[in-house]
């Protein structure tokens, strides 16, 4: 039987408010608490994708660079390996479509941590990187391909002495290939940089 001593003072009434309180507290706390922990496993994932995707890119120069030494070389006028040569273009297309597949990670998870992330320091610089996107990487790759492709060419002319219509086919529909597919990716960021919190969340509902 309650107390009326407590009913007179407005004790007995206060101590469920109180628990109902530290309940709402406790569980805000913890809800606080997972979101900053599995923010954090969101920043290693991103550290680990930008490892990833430089190991892609010092691949990818060693492959590209091997090939164009192997196929400059001619022993004695008795062999060549310049058919090598003709693989450089596919190397350097296919190591660029991985590393822009992780680029796009990195960007995915940034998107989300500036939309959903508790700390507004945190926010406020994800969305600051978004406007000031340094640019000097991914052009430099994609340079180093294109030059990459053309150096190919260029020794293809000296072993042969000319090239044919089916080498500038070759050559040339692949180059064009990689500039669409290079077109296409960059829409695709600029896409994900311009997502809204409202468009994230109708995503996610619609995912589940």
């Amino acid at each position: 039987m309650p107390n009326k001593s407590l009913e007179r003072d407005g004790s007995y009434l206060a101590a469920p408010q109180f628990i109902v309180s530290a309940n709402i507290i406790y569980f805000k706390f913890t809800f606080i608490k997972m979101a900053a922990e599995f923010i954090q496993k969101l920043h290693k994932e991103i550290a680990e994708t930008q490892l990833r995707r430089h190991k892609l890119d010092i691949l990818k120069i060693a492959f590209i660079t091997t090939l164009l030494g192997f196929g400059s070389l001619k022993l004695r006028d008795l062999s060549s390996f310049y058919p090598l040569l003709y693989l450089v273009p596919l190397v350097g297309v296919f190591f660029d479509l991985l590393i822009m597949g992780e680029h796009y990670s990195i960007r995915r998870i940034g998107v989300f941590i500036r939309l959903k992330s508790e700390d507004k320091l945190e926010k406020q610089f994800e969305r600051y990187v978004s406007r000031k996107r340094d640019k000097f990487f991914k052009n430099g790759s994609r340079c180093f391909t294109v030059l990459s492709i053309l150096a190919a060419m260029v020794i293809l002319f000296s072993i042969k002495g000319q090239l044919l219509w089916i080498d500038y086919v070759w050559f040339g529909l692949i180059l064009i290939g990689y500039f669409v597919i290079i077109i296409f990716g960059n829409q695709q960021l600029k896409d994900l940089d311009k997502l809204t919190a409202k468009e994230l969340d109708e995503l996610i509902k619609n995912d589940t």
